[in-house]
């Protein structure tokens, strides 16, 4: 067996026996180890916080500046279409599946809460708004993901425009250094994982919660996961294969991103080990991965249109309002368009939806049902949202290299 292999071996049989542990520890409720591992995710997220914002800022400077203006507008241009027709098809499988599963309980019994525990008045607007920092240093306080990428693109296509006036580079070669910097410290990340798997693990699923579980919202979640599902495991497969890329091998060689996404609920957190995973495992260039995934991290949100969509058309239709196909298509469109402007913060997808249906004068208590739900719902979700950006980024490689070649 080779050393590669050993080490794959290796880390494979790690992250297993982290998984395995982390399950025993959440079945059997031990305080003190709930406790520790309370602890230990608390650090591992503050890390991963503490590394996207600089990342997504550093690699997509250090990508722009070294790569000519024709190859950048080709990716961004890339980026944006796949994002667009893979979360828009995310919400269309939500739409399918909502029909199939939901009008057997239109007239069943109404689901209703008796408190309303959001108190949260912000518009969709105002996050629109918001993700446009007022000081350069915004983003990296709030951890404002939109903020900091018109914040690196400004950087990123001002250092192209110095060069091409002849200044000196130097400003090129520090963001570079630190880039540099930042993957050596994802690295050392990486080999202590597992202690985070375990302990994200263990919390996971003692979060879960069977008591308030009746028909409508045992639907509702059905959908939810259902559409992901789907998505994850049929449709973005079959994009694969029609460029003529193993979906098997993809998926098997992204174990390490998708996992740590779905543990950790944070996509833009998982980005640098993202990287290092299409990079290494999946042969994925240098180029095309430093400039497209950090881009998908922050527009390419198919989890967060299937969510929006279905919570949005739930809400309204326990609220006594009929919704036509036709309207629920339109749904589609705007919840594609409300994933895509999704702004960088805890529990985005969650505060969108409560924005649509907050200007509806509805009665919205029924949220503080599906709030308990949410955090394994959002794991799910964010393992698929960086599924997709994974999948998106290994097509534009395979596109770039046909190009190339051809």
């Amino acid at each position: 067996m080779s050393c590669c292999a050993k080490l794959k071996s290796s880390s494979t049989l790690l992250y297993s026996t982290a998984l395995l542990l982390g399950v025993l520890a959440g079945i059997t409720h031990i305080d003190g180890i709930l406790v520790i591992s309370e602890v230990v995710a608390e650090i591992f997220m503050r890390i991963f916080k503490c590394l996207s914002i600089p990342v997504i800022c550093t690699v997509l400077i250090s990508t722009i500046a070294n790569i000519d203006n024709t190859t950048a507008k080709k990716f961004t241009i890339q980026v944006v279409l796949y994002s667009i027709i893979t979360t828009l098809l995310s919400a269309f499988v939500a739409l399918i599946l909502y029909m199939i599963v939901m009008n057997q309980h239109n007239n069943n019994e109404e689901v209703s809460a008796t408190t309303n525990i959001i108190n949260n008045t912000t518009t969709y607007s105002q996050h629109i708004i918001s993700s446009f920092p007022s000081h350069i240093h915004e983003p990296f306080i709030q951890h404002n993901v939109i903020g900091a990428l018109i914040i690196a693109l400004a950087f990123g296509f001002g250092i192209k425009i110095l060069e091409k006036n002849g200044q000196d580079s130097t400003l090129k070669k520090v963001v570079n250094d630190i880039k540099e910097l930042l993957m050596i410290i994802t690295r050392w990340i990486i080999k202590i994982l597992p202690i985070g798997v375990f302990a994200f693990t263990a919390l996971a699923i003692t979060k879960f919660n069977i008591s308030t579980l009746n028909e409508g919202i045992v639907g509702y979640i059905s959908v939810v996961i259902g559409a992901n599902l789907i998505h994850g495991f049929l449709i973005l497969p079959m994009l694969l294969v029609f460029h003529k890329i193993s979906p098997i091998t993809m998926l098997k060689n992204s174990t390490l991103a998708l996992s740590t996404a779905f543990f950790s609920k944070s996509s833009s957190g998982t980005l640098p080990i993202t990287m290092q995973v299409a990079e290494s495992k999946l042969g994925i260039s240098h180029t095309v991965t430093k400039f497209t995934l950090p881009l998908c991290t922050s527009i390419n949100m198919n989890g967060c249109a299937a969510f929006i969509f279905t919570t949005t058309i739930f809400v309204m239709e326990s609220n006594g309002i009929h919704i036509s196909f036709l309207e629920m298509a339109l749904w589609t469109v705007i919840a594609t368009i409300a994933a895509i402007g999704n702004a960088g913060i805890p529990m985005g997808c969650f505060f969108l939806s409560f924005s649509f249906l907050s200007g509806m004068n509805l009665n919205i208590s029924l949220l503080s049902i599906i709030l308990p739900f949410y955090t394994i719902l959002d794991m799910i979700e964010t393992a698929l949202n960086v599924w997709s950006d994974i999948c998106i980024t290994k097509i534009i490689d395979v596109k770039n290299r046909a190009t190339h070649t051809g």
